[in-house]
């Protein structure tokens, strides 16, 4: 009997062992933007288990709409992390497939000493977000009125695959795929992009604002609107909402002049872009004396 409750606490001594040495984590897309013609987003990795994770072989990969996109093409804005952004280290490789597969392949470096595992191998965070991967951007928006509809792909042909390095000899990697949680985000409609604003000052007709738009979807209008400091209060000098171009991919120009000014002081302008459903997008602020 003595015996069989010494086994049962061996067993249950090495299964809580594994279950809280475990490494695991969850994947996020995070601060979806548009600029341009480019469709941009973070990717975050958060280290949840009690095993950290040493980033080894990993390939991210998400789908998106690519039939809001012409020739598309995937590349980095910026890497994250401390050892991943030096590029001695890890080769981030990105890539388009299939049409709509994006993907972020990882190479680490060699590991071969445990030092190596803090002096060479991505620590991914514990906290807030985790560790941002990278910021990466899908280009040619082609269709204004789509949605980019990006989402992690975990089943079919390229999926994600991550790895972490273990923290005791040999150092080798092991899969930790299945322990990964990768979160999709809402989706995100391809809105209006403004391409400039600008305030200039005309003696006989007195400050005249300009933008420009590189695209509108459901863009019913704009409103100037106007202030005395930067973080102060802004009022609407337009009487009546200038009209927008509703859905366009189309470059578009604005004017309106504010003649009620006085010399020697400096305005702030608003632009203050009106959906069709009613929504509102506050671009600028920008100054002129």
């Amino acid at each position: 009997m003595k015996r069989a409750l010494v086994s049962i606490a061996v067993f249950v001594l090495l299964f809580s062992t594994t279950v809280l040495g475990q490494a695991s984590f969850t994947c996020t897309i995070q601060n979806q933007n548009v600029s341009g013609s480019n469709f941009i987003f973070d990717i975050y990795m958060l280290s949840t288990g009690a095993t950290p994770i040493y980033l080894a072989f990993t390939d991210l990969v998400v789908t998106f709409n690519d039939a809001n996109f012409t020739s598309p093409t995937y590349s980095i804005v910026s890497i994250g992390g401390t050892n991943l952004a030096n590029d001695l280290l890890y080769t981030l490789d990105p890539t388009i497939v299939s049409g709509n597969r994006a993907i972020l392949n990882i190479d680490p470096p060699s590991v071969t000493l445990a030092s190596h595992l803090t002096s060479r191998c991505e620590l991914i965070s514990s906290s807030g977000n985790g560790t941002r991967i990278a910021t990466m951007q899908i280009s040619g928006i082609s269709n204004i009125s789509g949605t980019a509809g990006i989402q992690w792909r975990t089943s079919g042909g390229n999926i994600c695959a991550v790895n972490t390095f273990r923290d005791v000899s040999p150092w080798d990697s092991y899969t930790i795929t299945g322990s990964g949680t990768f979160t999709n985000p809402g989706d995100y409609s391809l809105p209006v992009q403004m391409s400039s604003i600008n305030a200039s000052t005309n003696k006989k007709e007195g400050v005249v604002v300009t933008w420009a738009t590189h695209s509108e979807t459901d863009c019913a209008g704009f409103n100037v609107l106007r202030g005395s400091s930067e973080n102060g209060k802004y009022q609407a000098v337009t009487t009546a909402m200038l009209p927008g171009q509703g859905n366009s991919s189309t470059n578009h120009e604005y004017r309106f002049v504010d003649r009620n000014v006085e010399n020697g002081k400096t305005y702030w302008y608003k632009i203050m872009e009106i959906s069709t459903d009613g929504r509102q997008k506050m671009h600028g602020p920008i100054s002129v004396e």
